[in-house]
């Protein structure tokens, strides 16, 4: 009996230590047939606390840098129910027709999440799609080259006593290969588009050409002198292929591993 107790002890061990041998030479085999896929399409963003109410708050997009590949094209989507109190407060205290304003356009790979929205007028939405956003699209449809897009939530007191704000926007030709913003020849000079909620109406936005701007290397540009914001259409079908939105709700569940939030 000792001697078949010991006899199966070593079958087992020897089947054990088969098993293991057996999977790593799967391991071995199958390793180099699956390369590590880095995206190049990055997006940054950071957020802050916007007060609804006295014992009330819900986080905000309040920065937005987007480094976006044509070779690595995103699709975003639509909020959802994301900032519902907000905007149910928003909407009680008077302000009417309040969006939630995309900092990165859900067509260029914006999600509907927290970090990439903030509370705007409809017409500062409308002007932010026009006077900005349009501009990335037609760049990345016509050039079909990598740009730094940015959008920062300014002059804001992230509350509903003052809802108002502005985003400045600036893009930038990237250099996907080299990492290299130049920031000399700008896809988008730097604008802001100001929102303007007023109680009991639907508000207003206004776009506004920023006086001066300083690149990398510290130099100053009068902006006013050699550029006025253009306004300009452009359908997303016309963006290439990959770019665009899955709509509302179907990105509540979805890793966004191009989006970094801290």
């Amino acid at each position: 009996m000792k001697a078949e107790r010991t006899y199966k002890k070593q079958a087992s061990r020897t089947l054990v230590q088969k098993n293991r041998r057996y999977k790593a030479m799967n391991m071995s085999v199958k390793q180099p047939c699956s390369p590590v896929v880095q995206l190049s399409t990055s997006v940054y963003c950071e957020t802050k606390l916007f007060k609804y109410a006295d014992n009330g708050s819900e986080k905000v997009g309040n920065k937005m840098k987007a480094y976006l590949d044509p070779a690595d094209p995103q699709r975003g989507s639509a909020p959802g129910n994301v900032l519902s109190k907000t905007m149910k407060a928003l909407e009680k205290a008077g302000y009417l027709h309040m969006k939630r304003g995309h900092l990165l356009n859900d067509n260029l790979g914006g999600p509907g999440i927290a970090c990439n929205l903030f509370p705007i007028t409809a017409e500062a939405n409308h002007l932010h799609l026009l006077n900005a956003e349009n501009h990335i699209k037609q760049y990345l449809s016509n050039i079909n080259a990598g740009v730094m897009y940015s959008v920062e939530v300014t002059k804001a007191n992230y509350t509903i006593d003052d809802p108002s704000c502005c985003f400045t926007c600036e893009a930038y030709p990237w250099n996907v290969a080299t990492n290299y913003v130049d920031k000399s020849n700008p896809v988008l000079y730097p604008i802001d588009i100001k929102s303007v909620p007023i109680k009991t109406s639907k508000g207003n936005g206004s776009v506004v050409i920023l006086p001066t701007g300083t690149n990398t290397f510290g130099e100053q540009y009068d902006y006013t002198n050699n550029y006025r914001a253009t306004s300009i259409s452009f359908s997303n079908s016309q963006l290439p292929f990959g770019w665009g939105s899955i709509g509302t709700g179907k990105g509540r569940n979805r890793n966004w591993s191009h989006i970094h939030n801290s």
